[in-house]
């Protein structure tokens, strides 16, 4: 805890020391510098989960005063309280710090990741601009802000600033480009059968499945230098880093699908024997059962009482239902007709689940659609024909 202490006091030591030196260069600027250069630095993804998008940030160059800093829209603290909750419940406040451009290399070439520079094609009254809109918002009572990946994060503040600062018409960049959603932006990077892409897909609802635009895409690094070069507003691009691999300790992970797979194959193994050998495996539905009900309060969570939006409206609550509290209680308790209600009921929401993945309203991954099935079977020996209902315990 006095590491963390420490650490944000020299966070703050340091924003206020370049607030100061910066304020000093500002105010020897005036509109006829044409020293000063403003550049997009687009930095590639890293190993980390926060990290696999990549990042954006500005390079605020000027040659007369010698000053060379960049601003960085996506610094938060590991040591907030209550990090993980606040970050699941999308009430994180991320904040705008600085450093100098050699400190901000040094770390990006420890972490092996590449970074390329693209200065804004600007006028120099639309630079001090910039230059002065970025020193506000670096004001202690300004620099922080509501964090939410898809709609307000490192990139869309560098997106939304250079646009108006540059007076950029964006009907043609809002409009919807068919096929086109925040999901398969997102697979992009993280892919469909990586643990990271399933369990990104796990929670995410409906609405990352909606048709987006270029400037909705814009909230990724890569995105957003794309859009910005469509409207012309960066120049040539300049490599100051080649991405570099890192040697990692090889270990194999299973991925999605195999463990999916192997998912299946015990459940249809499971239900195979308890018809011949007239055993109910109950021990398997507690264990599977129970799962459901952690992932179903994940969701609802997420749906209900998370601030971040596109978290609402996940379907896979149907599959993953809570209505698995009260069937279990009633297996425990051997309330055999209540368990049988409980199983049709479930049984009913799977079907309602591959109803909407069929229609396209939401998207499935293999995972996803593996334990939708592993329940479907197990639900359905509690409602199959008697001499399959009622084997012996």
């Amino acid at each position: 805890m006095r590491i963390t202490r420490y650490c944000k006091y020299l966070l703050t030591l340091l924003v206020l020391v370049n607030l100061s030196q910066f304020t000093q260069a500002v105010n020897r600027v005036n509109c006829d510098n044409d020293s000063l250069y403003i550049s997009l630095l687009t930095c590639s993804a890293g190993d980390e989960i926060y990290s696999a998008y990549g990042h954006s940030a500005v390079r605020v160059r000027d040659l007369r005063n010698g000053f060379d800093v960049v601003f960085n829209y996506g610094t938060f603290d590991f040591g907030t309280p209550f990090f993980v909750p606040k970050f699941l419940s999308g009430t994180l406040d991320y904040m705008l710090s600085t450093s100098s451009f050699s400190r901000f290399m040094y770390i990006y070439e420890r972490e092996g990741r590449g970074v390329t520079e693209r200065e804004l094609i600007m006028s120099t009254a639309q630079k001090n601009e910039v230059e002065l809109f970025l020193l506000e918002n670096l004001k202690p009572q300004n620099r922080f802000y509501r964090y939410d990946f898809f709609f307000d994060n490192c990139a869309t503040r560098i997106r939304d600033f250079a646009l108006k600062i540059a007076d950029v018409k964006t009907d043609s960049c809002k409009r919807i480009n068919p096929g086109e959603t925040f999901r398969s932006c997102l697979h992009e990077y993280v892919g469909t059968e990586k643990w990271y892409g399933t369990g990104i897909d796990l929670i995410l609802g409906v609405r990352a499945d909606k048709p987006v635009s270029d400037y909705d895409k814009a909230m990724l690094p890569d995105h957003l230098e794309a859009l910005l070069l469509k409207d012309r507003l960066l120049g040539e691009p300049i490599v100051l880093l080649e991405r570099q691999e890192l040697g990692q300790t090889a270990s194999f992970v299973p991925s999605p699908a195999i463990v999916a797979l192997v998912l299946f194959l015990i459940v249809i193994a499971a239900c195979v024997y308890e018809v011949k050998s007239g055993r109910r495996l109950q021990w398997l539905d507690y264990a599977l059962f129970a799962v459901m009900v952690l992932l179903s309060l994940l969701f609802w969570f997420l749906w209900i009482v998370s601030e971040i939006k596109i978290t609402s409206y996940n379907y896979n609550v149907l599959w993953a239902s809570i209505l698995y509290i009260p069937m279990i209680v009633a297996m425990i308790k051997r309330r055999t007709k209540l368990t049988r209600i409980m199983a049709i009921a479930n049984l009913s929401m799977i079907g309602a689940y591959f109803i909407l993945i069929i229609c396209g309203i939401q998207y499935a991954p293999t995972l996803a659609v593996s334990l939708a099935l592993c329940l479907a079977f197990r639900n359905l020996c509690y409602i199959l024909p008697k001499h399959v209902r009622e084997i012996k315990k």
